[in-house]
């Protein structure tokens, strides 16, 4: 069904700048980018035309390793948000017992099984971090399982009444799973910032925290694709107030 629907778009930066427009959509679902090239946090908040039924809106949180995916994403919680974290869905697929572990011990062999059975992640990730041909192969193994968890737990929060869902995922874009997103926020920061911060978090040399950054997607064709950018290179606070600032919008 195809339906009128509004879309306001905000800058976010010193001064705002509203726009009004009018497009079409199928089923009241507005996919716009916002394409104005400012600096600061552009974002898009959408409601149906007349007489179209509000839906749950599905977003999409990514951004490079050590953005600050999970300082933004932790403010959601506070703010009441619904989270689903991809990452943490897959550390419970590399559980003993679940199907996902199976096959990884036996693509990977014992030298990845740590002494109480559970999957070292640690040694995996030295692995694939450094060979892009066995990442894929990682990839090719959780990827499928990991978003079907996640359809699943979106569904259970949309018959539940959930107005906003938001769906963590670092690897958004090559997973895929941006189809299914209704807008898509991006956590921003340098690669050198990332680098000092992923030294120091994971204990890690510069060249193995290199490796890491190179495996992921690059920071600022993310910036490219995301209707929202929320820089972390600053004081927590601000980006903080940005977030509850963004997500308040939604909620109205």
């Amino acid at each position: 069904m195809v339906g009128l629907c509004v879309a306001s778009w905000l800058f976010v930066g010193g001064s705002t700048t509203r726009i009004l427009v009018s497009i079409t959509a199928v089923d009241g679902v507005c996919r716009l980018v916002c394409k104005c090239g400012l600096s600061g946090a552009c974002y898009k908040l959408i409601s149906p035309g007349p007489g179209k039924k509000k839906k749950t809106l599905v977003i999409g949180l990514t951004g490079g390793i050590c953005a600050g995916k999970s300082t933004v994403s932790e403010h959601l919680k506070l703010l009441g948000a619904t989270i689903i974290d991809t990452d943490k869905l897959a550390h419970e697929l590399y559980l003993p017992g679940k199907e996902a572990y199976d096959v990884v011990v036996k693509e990977w062999g014992s030298r990845i099984v740590s002494d109480d059975k559970t999957i070292n992640r640690r040694v995996l990730g030295g692995i694939v971090f450094k060979d892009p041909a066995e990442m894929a192969k990682l990839n090719g193994i959780m990827w499928p399982r990991v978003q079907a968890r996640c359809l699943e737990l979106i569904e259970e929060h949309r018959r539940a009444g959930a107005k906003v869902v938001f769906v963590e995922n670092a690897i958004l874009f090559q997973s895929g799973m941006e189809t299914i997103m209704d807008a898509i926020w991006v956590v921003y920061v340098s690669k050198e910032v990332a680098k000092v911060r992923l030294m120091e978090r994971n204990k890690l040399t510069e060249e193995e925290a290199l490796a890491r950054i190179a495996s992921q997607p690059d920071p600022d064709s993310l910036k490219e694709r995301g209707t929202v950018v929320i820089g972390t290179d600053r004081p927590v606070e601000e980006t903080r107030e940005e977030v509850a600032h963004i997500y308040n919008q939604l909620l109205q």
